[in-house]
């Protein structure tokens, strides 16, 4: 009885651990906005021991300067969700952006699809305190 305990709690615990895999990676929003001069990009980086980094860069003809916004702090899952978590530790002069009530979805193609179709994995935002990532669309690259 023991061992079959055991065992059930082990497989439970590695298919929860499978499950925050499929979210490991780099996302990119895509295509990255680079027309006349006027660059746009904004980065994700998942990474498997719960953290995450952000990083934001625009250049534009009419700016003075490029712009640069970071942001990193920890994540966790859902289901097909993930909620991103910064604590006041993770904020200072470099990473300024606060994740705190972010929440984005994954969307990927599903098993039982077998069709040909292509679909890239991605990540949508689809709650965000940070007004101008609302509704963004992240490609995994």
């Amino acid at each position: 009885m023991k061992n079959f305990i055991l065992s059930l709690l082990l497989l439970t615990t590695l298919s929860i651990s499978a499950q925050n895999n499929k979210f490991i990676g780099e996302y990119e929003l895509s295509p990255s906005y680079n027309i006349d001069s006027n660059e746009l990009k904004k980065s994700l980086n998942i990474n498997n021991d719960n953290t995450f980094s952000f990083h934001y860069y625009q250049n534009s003809k009419g700016m003075l300067s490029e712009k640069s916004l970071y942001g990193k702090g920890t994540w966790t899952a859902k289901g097909n969700y993930i909620y991103f978590h910064t604590q006041e530790s993770d904020l200072n002069e470099k990473y300024t952006l606060n994740f705190n009530n972010s929440k984005a979805v994954f969307k990927s193609k599903h098993l039982r699809d077998k069709s040909s179709r292509i679909i890239i994995p991605n990540l949508l935002f689809i709650k965000t305190d940070i007004f101008w990532m609302e509704r963004v669309k992240l490609d995994r690259q």
